[in-house]
């Protein structure tokens, strides 16, 4: 096959692995399956008998694959991928037509919304298609893109139609528990055209929103009534203007934040608090989400639909404009299936707070799963302790942060203040377990860490990088505060942090009686060691029972005229 997994990928299974890369081989037309008599047999489909092993498909350029997968012959490809495939990536895409379009719409509706997806990546895409972005994005999202223009599409597919067939109903007055009625939008000639119809109803072993219901076109909601109440049939008739994606989405936070606002809501609320513009962007009043009046031709949320949606979802090197930003935002406040959520160099700079707007939309429901959250990109536009702080005050649920930028932004001293300074934010308490913070080379305070750390009781893994330490004393106050704060603190780690002046601090963590990981990593340790330095690390270290692992790469342990041999000093331990 010529390919191999990346060190990364642990392959428990070489035959699940060969008929996966088979696959996708084949689909991509790497392997020309008429170059074998064995292959090439019209009593045997390559991509049927393989299509039972794929857990993981990439899609590139132009998604030429896509035609191929929901053409009429590969019905049972697709059914088999509906139950395998878990992870779906896009890499390097190019601008698609409109065909290619709707059959992404058909491919994404089968795999997620009716699938096992759980998990839509994308990345490298230095130019995106903005149409085709934000129809990846809300599919994943588990919204349902009606469509008036192709009349072969104007009835659901055939799982919904079993749904219809057995009695499922599109909306329901339910308790907290119940489903949700959600977004369904319709798209203009952009191609992402898919059918309309009132009988599609989310899938049942998908994630159960709340129950709302729509009486004609009006925004108003009805009480729970903890029964099942069968929602006026909608009128299939059409709709005037031109609506479009963007139209659909920009709806999304406003009619959420409705409900958010009559459950949850009791006091005045900030300007990223989704009371909604005419947009209906979550942050329509902060910076990097400017205030925007209504596009024409948007319809009520509550005649749409919405599915099964991903639980993971990872952008990588994908540049997002402020209307991307705003979009991403929108579906994140009602994505209540989303756990993971990757962002990674996509310049967001001050839009960076419309996307955290919108998640803490998403935070104020009930069932929202979000967990871990790794931002990352060239500049970043505050410093980064204010960001966490932002981060957490808005996310108190979180268990994993990552936040890592290569740069300070040159224009950071020019960023809006207000509501968006965090820096005197109360951070509530938190869920927070581990917490990975890359600094653009800028000082570490702990005086801005410690209010973090005192709200993250829970906290087990903490990664600091790149940080200048201003002073002697801020890195005794840390560890005095880690002490003090975090006592369930297992795993320390250090990277590209001067401490060769640290030395009784060094000595300090490796008697610490509770930490079990401890990681310097480029950290010069080493640079002005004497002999009595070493031999305390040596017995520190062999009289700490609980320590299983100390990690010392790149700290120039040659460098020490009398240990020139890296070995020896294993050796001691």
């Amino acid at each position: 096959m010529k390919t191999r997994p990346p060190n990364a990928e642990s392959v428990t299974c070489w035959r699940k692995k060969f008929l996966e890369t088979f696959f996708s081989n084949v689909l991509h037309g790497v392997l020309d399956v008429s170059s074998d008599w064995r292959l090439n047999d019209h009593h045997f489909s390559p991509l049927l008998h393989s299509s039972q092993h794929v857990t993981q498909l990439t899609l590139c350029n132009m998604l030429q694959a896509v035609t191929e997968l929901t053409a009429e012959h590969n019905q049972k490809v697709l059914e088999n991928l509906s139950s395998s495939l878990q992870i779906l990536k896009f890499r390097h895409l190019l601008s698609t037509d409109q065909s290619i379009r709707r059959a992404l719409v058909v491919l994404l509706h089968r795999l997620i919304h009716h699938g096992s997806v759980s998990q839509v990546s994308m990345y490298s895409w230095p130019v995106p298609d903005t149409v085709l972005l934000v129809l990846i994005l809300s599919m994943s999202a588990g919204y349902w893109c009606s469509g008036k223009v192709l009349p072969y599409r104007s009835s659901p597919c055939g799982l919904c139609r079993e749904d219809r067939a057995q009695g499922q109903e599109p909306c329901h007055e339910e308790e907290h528990d119940k489903h949700q009625q959600a977004p369904q939008a319709e798209v203009n000639g952009h191609g992402a055209d898919i059918p309309h119809s009132s009988a599609i109803s989310p899938r049942r072993d998908g994630p159960s929103p709340n129950a709302l219901c729509e009486e004609g076109s009006g925004l108003r909601q009805k009480p729970a009534l903890g029964r099942r109440r069968r929602c006026p049939r909608r009128s299939r008739g059409t709709y005037d203007g031109q609506e479009d994606l963007y139209d659909f989405v920009f709806t999304v936070a406003r009619e959420n934040t409705l409900e958010l606002h009559e459950h949850n809501v009791t006091e005045g609320e900030n300007a990223d608090n989704c009371t909604g513009s005419a947009t209906g962007s979550p942050c329509s009043s902060s910076a990097g989400c400017k205030k925007r009046g209504g596009s024409a031709g948007t319809f009520s949320l509550k005649t749409a639909h919405r599915f099964r949606s991903v639980s993971t979802l990872e952008l990588f090197s994908i540049p997002l404009t402020e209307d991307a930003c705003r979009t991403l935002s929108n579906l994140l406040s009602s994505w209540e299936s989303l756990e993971n959520l990757v962002l990674s160099y996509n310049g967001l700079g001050e839009n960076i707070l419309c996307v955290v707007s919108g998640l803490r939309a998403l935070c104020r429901r009930p069932r929202c799963r979000l967990r871990l959250l790794r931002l990352s990109d060239v500049f970043s536009h505050m410093p980064c302790m204010e960001l966490v702080r932002c981060i957490l005050s808005a996310l108190p649920r979180l268990q994993t942060l990552s936040v890592s930028f290569d740069l300070k932004n040159h224009t950071e001293g020019n960023r809006p203040g207000g509501n968006l300074s965090c820096s005197e934010t109360e951070i509530p308490e938190s869920s927070l377990e581990q917490l990975e913070i890359r600094f653009p080379r800028e000082p570490l305070h702990t005086a801005l860490l410690l209010p973090v750390l005192r709200a993250s009781r829970l906290l087990q893994q903490l990664s600091l990088d790149s940080a200048a330490l201003p002073s002697p004393r801020e890195l005794e106050h840390l560890l005095q505060a880690l002490k003090e704060y975090n006592p369930n603190l297992k795993k320390l780690s250090f990277h590209d942090v001067n401490l060769a002046d640290h030395q009784k601090e060094v000595l300090l963590l490796l008697q610490d009686p509770i930490l079990q990981e401890i990681t310097f990593s480029f950290c010069r340790l080493f640079e002005n060691c004497t002999t009595e330095f070493l031999s305390e690390i040596i017995n520190t270290v062999k009289r700490n029972s609980t320590l299983k692992s100390l990690k010392l790469p790149g700290n120039r342990l040659g460098a020490c005229s009398l240990f020139k041999r890296v070995g020896w000093f294993a050796a001691c331990f």
